[in-house]
């Protein structure tokens, strides 16, 4: 239903052939994700995109920093601040959703470039191990960081 209402039409929705969301018989990129309590959808007719969401307050992203974040970035993401890990996490999906490609290493795969959290909207860029580079941004909804992920344009 939120498909049909963000395109004004009565559409199919299917799967590409890496298993992810794609509208049958359209050329229109979607990316979709929930959590308890949020559904989010993003739609983009010229180029691939990815978004993830998860609760402000999920703390297990703390105790498996290690598993998503490179030396670098755990260099800047202080080991306590929890938005700022949330929003890496949201980040690292986003782009893993845009590629298309599940099996890419999250620590090393996809690199982030040092960001400052804002309350409301955080700004952010990385790049990936297959060449892309991305520009994502993160923003507080209803006690959820919903982050969109964009090819950069070169």
């Amino acid at each position: 239903m939120l498909l049909c209402h963000a395109l004004g039409r009565p559409v199919k929705l299917g799967h590409d052939k890496q298993g992810a969301p794609a509208v049958e018989c359209e050329k229109v990129n979607i990316s979709i994700t929930h959590t308890p309590h949020l559904v989010a959808l993003a739609v983009d007719d010229k180029q691939v995109i990815g978004v993830d969401a998860e609760q402000k307050e999920r703390r297990q992203v703390l105790r498996v920093r290690d598993k998503f974040l490179n030396t670098s970035e755990q260099q800047f993401i202080n080991p306590n601040d929890l938005e700022a890990h949330v929003i890496a996490w949201t980040a690292k999906e986003a782009i893993i959703k845009a590629e298309r490609n599940s099996a890419i290493d999250w620590t090393e795969g996809i690199r982030l470039n040092p960001f400052i959290f804002h309350p409301v909207e955080t700004s952010l860029t990385a790049n990936c191990t297959s060449g892309r580079s991305y520009h994502l941004i993160s923003r507080l909804h209803a006690d959820h960081f919903i982050t969109l992920a964009t090819l950069e344009i070169q």
